[in-house]
């Protein structure tokens, strides 16, 4: 499967079922799908390429290591949540980090310099947002989930979900509106 095939659930049900029995096929076929957009969100929450890339990494190690039973139903949304859900404990775990033992938890790769050369105009926008407004544009975008999953995945209210994606486009616009002015 190439990475720009689209994998749906019913496909997703069937490889984490051979995952769960050892298939290193299912896994390669899983990542070959969905390591790009898991990477993608990772990268739109934490705002840094090495730490999404380690968090992506984070992901498909515990799935290869403890594949879902069969009591997930919608396999999409269980990944991409393992990918918010890690990118927000990574930023915490960052942000608790005030003293140097701390510090030497945090991957080696993080840089903040290396996040500024990197960036695009969009990129340094959506940088701009608050986190609860880069996880919806994050999930919506790259995810491609309806607000009502985004509000399963994240624990608030479908309408809030709503809001923040709204309120995130307007602020996109105008971010990005002031930079080609300039």
């Amino acid at each position: 499967m190439r990475s720009t095939d689209i994998i749906g659930d019913r496909q997703l049900l069937s490889l984490f079922s051979a995952l769960r029995s050892g298939s290193m096929s299912a896994f390669e076929e899983i990542y070959s799908a969905l390591s790009k957009p898991v990477y993608t969100v990772a990268l739109r929450i934490a705002g840094e390429r090495t730490l999404a890339e380690d968090i992506t990494q984070e992901v498909f190690i515990k799935l290869f290591s403890s594949p879902p039973d069969g009591s997930v139903k919608k396999p999409r949304a269980y990944i991409f949540a393992m990918a918010h859900n890690a990118a927000i404990n990574s930023l915490k775990k960052i942000s608790q980090c005030e003293n140097i033992e701390c510090a030497e938890d945090i991957p080696d790769s993080y840089s903040l310099q290396t996040a500024a050369e990197n960036r695009l105009d969009i990129a340094a926008a959506l940088a701009e947002l608050p986190q609860e407004e880069r996880e919806v544009v994050a999930l919506r975008v790259n995810g491609g989930f309806k607000f009502r999953e985004i509000a399963r995945i994240m624990g608030i209210p479908a309408g809030t979900a709503a809001w923040r994606w709204n309120k995130a486009i307007n602020t996109l616009r105008q971010i990005l509106g002031d930079m080609h002015q300039q």
